[in-house]
C-alpha cells in the first residue's frame, strides 16, 4: 500500500483585525468557552488557533487520516481545543490523476466548527488556506514568494472544461481554483519558539515542514450557504447572499472543492493547511450571538478582461492590459490597486478613487488599462491583481513575529497571449438625424456613417434594436443598414441601439436616447426659390403696357426654413407698365400620399392686390390658387391667362388646423380675356401685404380625395385688371407643407 503523509495546520487567525493597525493584545478563549469582563476587550477582533494537523494519504483505498499534531498547537489557555480532531476536518476524494511528472488530487474539504451552541465563536470570512513551497516571486514588495506552476505543489484545476480522458470531474467549471491568495500565518514569516512554532508531526514527510517557504497561499473561502462548487465570488454578489456576513456559524459544516497538483519527484504530496477566520470578542454588554466581525481586506474578485496582448515574433509583439475589476468588500474599499504581470516590467498602480466605473452595497467595478512592454511568446503567462489597505498591515501582539508589511490581498489569474494581432473594433458614431423630442409622424431617421474602422476593416453589416427589449435584428421601412428610416407608430421614449461589424470580426454596440410622440399628422416641407418654383405673366389688355420679361425674384428669406422665397413681381418694379396683366408662380410636382383621411397643403404666403378700379368699382381684381394632377415640369398644364387647365380646380382654404386666411371674396373678372370667368379668388392685402419683413402667416388648402395617391402641381394666379394704377401690387410665396392625417 503506497502512502503520503501530509501537514495540516489548522489556524483560527490569532491576529486580530482590529490590530491589522497595530496594537491590541491577543486574548485567547477562555477554558469554559464562556465570556466574562476579565477575558474580553471591547470590540476586538480576533483570529484563534485551531490546530496542526498531519495528514495520511492512502491513495489505493482513496482516503485520507488527520491526526493531530500536538507539539504545533498553540496550547496557551486552549485545554479543549487540543483534543481529538478540534476542526471535525473530513475529505472526499474524488479522484487521483497521475503523469510522469505529477500527481493531482481532487479533494472536496469539509470542516465543521468545533464549538457547536457558542455563538460569540461564530466565524466570518472563514478561509481554508493551502500551503506549500514557493518557487517564484512577486516584485511587488519583499519576501513574497508564491507556488510556480512548474515547480512546486500549488491549487489550479486543471480539469476545469472536463477534457481529462482518464478522469472524469465531477464538477465542470474551474471549481478547483482557489479563491484568493492570503499572506497571513505563512510558515516563514509567522514564526515563534516552543509551543508556537512549526514543528514537525510524526508522521509528516521527514523536513517537510521546514520547505514551506511560500508566503502567498491559495485559499478557499467558507461560509454557510455556500455550496462545494459555487465561486465564491459570485455567491456573495447574489441577492441577499451578503447580508449573513459570510457567517460560518458555531457547529455547523461547510465543504469547498480544491483541485491540488504536485510536481513529482519533489516535492511530493505533502503540503500545510491552514484555516482562518475572523471573529469580534463582544463586550459584556454586547450579544454575542450578534456580533459580526468581517475580514478588511477583499475575500473574493471578479475580474472582466479584455484580450488584446499578442506575440507574433520578436518584431512584432504589443497590446494593453484592460481590465474592469471587482473587489468583493464589507466596508474597507482598497488604498491601491495593483497589477503586476508577465509582460509587463513595471508593477502599475492605480488610483480606485480615479478609476471607479460603477459598483453595489459591496463592491465597486475599476477600470485598469495599460501598454504592456515585455511579451517574449504567445501562449499564456499570468497577472495578478493587489489590494492594498494602507491603514493596515500584519503586526500586532501576537507572539509570533509577523511581516512588517501593508495588508494587502492577492489574486492570480492566466492572462492568454494570442499569436496574431487584435483588430481594433469600430468606434460606433450614431447618430439620430431627425430632430428630438419628435412629436409627429413617427418617421425617425438614423444615421451610422460617421463611424470610424481601424486597420484597413470596412463596414459589413449591422443589428438594430429600435424599442430598447435588447433584441437585435429588428427591421426598419427605409433606408440602408448604415442609414435607416424607422416608421413608429406608437409613443416611445428610451434608447435605440446598433451593433456594427465590420469585415475584420470587429463589431461594436452603441445607443442614442430618443423621445418620440406619435401623432399621424405628417408634414413634408417644400423650401420656395427660384429652382423650384417658376414664374410666368400674360398681358390680356392690348392697351395696357406689359415687359416680354416679367420680374420675379427670390429675396432675402423670411419664412419658416430661412431658405429663400419667390416673388412677383420684383419689389419696387411693380408700375403702369404691369397692369393689365397675369403673373403666376408654378409649383414643382407634390407627391399625395395615398393612405391618408386628410390632407392639405399649407402655404406661407402674402399678396397685395386692387379691390376695384377707382372709377369702376364693379370691375374687380381677383387672385386665387389652382391645381392640378401634372408631373409635368416648369408652368405646364398651366395657362399664363389664368384659366383653369384641364382637370384642374380652384383649391379652397380651410380653417379646420389653425389658417387664419378668409374665404375667397371674388366671383369674377371683368375681362373675360383674362380667363377668370366664374373662378373665386382674393382681392386686398393679406399676410401682411405685398412683402412683410417677416412672412409668418400661412394659407391651409384643401386638396381633393380623389387626387391622393397622385402628384399634383399647384399655381398661384394674380389678376391686376387696371392699366395705369401706381398703387403697390404683388405676392410672396415661402414654404409649402405637405400636411396629412
Amino acid at each position: 500500500m503506497k502512502r503520503w503523509t501530509v501537514l495540516i495546520a489548522v489556524l483560527f487567525t490569532i491576529i486580530a483585525l482590529s490590530c491589522s493597525s497595530g496594537g491590541d493584545n491577543v486574548v485567547a478563549p477562555s477554558t469554559d468557552l464562556g465570556m466574562s469582563d476579565s477575558d474580553t476587550q471591547s470590540g476586538q477582533t480576533q483570529t484563534h488557533l485551531w490546530g496542526y494537523y498531519d495528514l495520511y494519504f492512502d491513495f489505493e483505498n482513496q482516503s485520507v487520516e488527520a491526526v493531530p499534531n500536538h507539539n504545533a498547537m498553540f496550547t496557551a489557555n486552549v485545554v479543549q481545543f487540543v483534543n481529538g480532531n478540534p476542526a471535525n476536518l473530513a475529505f472526499d476524494i474524488h479522484g487521483t490523476p497521475t503523469a510522469p511528472d505529477h500527481v493531482d488530487v481532487d479533494i472536496d474539504v469539509s470542516i465543521t466548527h468545533p464549538f457547536p451552541g457558542v455563538h460569540q465563536y461564530d466565524g466570518y470570512d472563514v478561509r481554508g488556506v493551502f500551503m506549500g513551497e514557493g518557487s517564484a516571486s512577486l516584485n511587488y514588495g519583499s519576501n513574497l514568494d508564491y507556488p510556480s506552476y512548474e515547480l512546486d505543489q500549488h491549487m489550479k484545476d486543471y480539469n476545469s472544461d472536463g477534457t481529462d480522458p482518464a478522469y472524469t470531474d465531477p464538477y465542470l467549471g474551474p471549481v478547483g481554483n482557489p479563491d484568493g491568495y492570503t499572506r497571513w500565518f505563512n510558515a516563514s514569516e509567522f514564526v515563534a519558539p516552543g509551543v508556537l512554532g512549526y514543528l514537525q508531526g510524526k508522521l509528516a514527510t521527514p523536513g517537510y515542514t521546514e520547505n514551506l517557504s511560500a508566503t502567498l497561499n491559495g485559499y478557499k473561502y467558507f461560509c454557510d450557504g455556500l455550496d462545494t462548487e459555487t465561486d465564491a465570488w459570485e455567491w456573495l454578489t447574489d441577492g441577499t447572499n451578503a447580508d449573513g456576513h459570510g457567517l460560518f456559524s458555531a457547529g455547523a459544516t461547510n465543504t469547498r472543492n480544491y483541485y491540488l497538483r504536485f510536481p513529482l519527484p519533489a516535492p511530493g504530496v505533502a503540503y500545510g493547511y491552514a484555516i482562518l477566520a475572523t471573529w469580534g470578542e463582544p463586550t459584556a454588554q454586547d450579544d454575542p450571538a450578534d456580533f459580526v466581525e468581517n475580514a478588511v481586506e477583499a475575500v473574493a474578485l471578479s475580474v472582466d478582461l479584455t484580450d488584446d496582448i499578442y506575440y507574433v515574433s520578436d518584431t512584432d509583439w504589443g497590446g494593453d492590459f484592460i481590465a474592469d475589476i471587482s473587489p468583493f468588500i464589507w466596508e474597507q474599499t482598497p488604498s491601491t490597486i495593483l497589477i503586476e504581470t508577465s509582460v509587463h516590467s513595471a508593477v502599475e498602480s492605480f488610483d480606485p478613487a480615479l478609476t471607479v466605473t460603477g459598483g453595489t452595497d459591496n463592491y465597486s467595478t475599476y477600470h485598469v488599462e495599460f501598454t504592456v512592454d515585455d511579451v517574449t511568446e504567445a501562449g499564456y503567462g499570468e497577472y495578478w491583481v493587489i489590494l492594498e489597505y494602507d491603514e493596515f498591515d500584519y503586526t500586532c501582539d501576537y507572539p509570533a513575529p509577523a511581516p512588517d508589511a501593508t495588508l494587502a490581498a492577492f489574486f492570480r489569474y492566466d492572462l492568454f497571449i494570442a499569436d496574431t494581432p487584435y483588430h481594433t473594433d469600430p468606434d460606433c458614431d450614431l447618430q439620430v438625424i431627425t430632430e428630438m423630442p419628435h412629436d409627429g409622424d413617427g418617421v425617425i431617421e438614423f444615421d451610422i456613417t460617421g463611424t470610424t474602422y481601424y486597420d484597413g476593416a470596412v463596414f459589413d453589416h449591422a443589428e438594430w434594436d429600435f424599442d430598447g427589449d435588447g433584441t437585435f435584428g429588428d427591421t426598419f421601412d427605409e433606408g440602408t443598414e448604415e442609414n435607416p428610416i424607422k416608421y413608429y407608430t406608437e409613443d416611445y421614449e428610451g434608447d435605440v441601439c446598433v451593433r456594427i461589424y465590420d469585415d475584420m470580426n470587429g463589431d461594436v454596440e452603441c445607443c442614442v436616447a430618443v423621445d418620440i410622440t406619435y401623432n399621424p399628422l405628417y408634414k413634408e416641407t417644400f423650401d420656395s426659390g427660384a429652382g423650384n418654383w417658376t414664374g410666368m405673366s400674360y398681358n390680356y389688355l392690348s392697351w395696357c403696357s406689359t415687359p416680354s420679361t416679367p420680374g420675379y425674384s427670390t429675396n432675402s428669406p423670411f419664412g419658416p426654413s430661412g431658405a429663400g422665397n419667390f416673388r412677383g413681381p420684383t419689389a419696387g418694379t411693380w408700375s403702369t407698365s404691369y397692369g393689365g396683366s397675369v403673373t403666376s408662380a408654378v409649383s414643382p410636382p407634390f407627391p399625395i400620399p395615398s393612405n391618408v383621411s386628410d390632407c392639405w397643403l399649407r402655404i406661407y404666403f402674402c399678396m397685395d392686390n386692387r379691390t376695384s378700379w377707382p372709377d369702376s368699382p364693379e370691375y374687380y381684381a381677383v387672385a386665387n390658387f389652382k391645381g392640378v394632377i401634372s408631373s409635368a415640369s416648369g408652368t405646364s398644364p398651366f395657362n399664363g391667362n389664368g384659366s383653369l387647365p384641364s382637370g384642374g380646380q380652384v383649391l379652397y382654404r380651410t380653417t379646420a388646423h389653425g389658417s387664419t386666411f378668409p374665404a375667397y371674396n371674388a366671383g369674377t373678372s371683368h375681362t373675360t380675356s383674362a380667363g377668370f370667368n366664374g373662378q373665386q379668388g382674393y382681392y386686398g392685402s393679406y399676410g401682411g401685404g405685398c412683402w412683410p419683413g417677416s412672412l409668418t402667416a400661412y394659407i391651409d388648402l384643401t386638396i381633393p380625395t380623389a387626387w391622393y395617391g397622385e402628384e399634383i402641381k399647384v399655381a398661384y394666379q394674380m389678376c391686376t385688371d387696371y392699366c395705369g394704377d401706381t398703387n403697390s401690387f404683388g405676392w410672396a410665396i415661402d414654404d409649402v407643407e405637405l400636411m396629412t392625417q
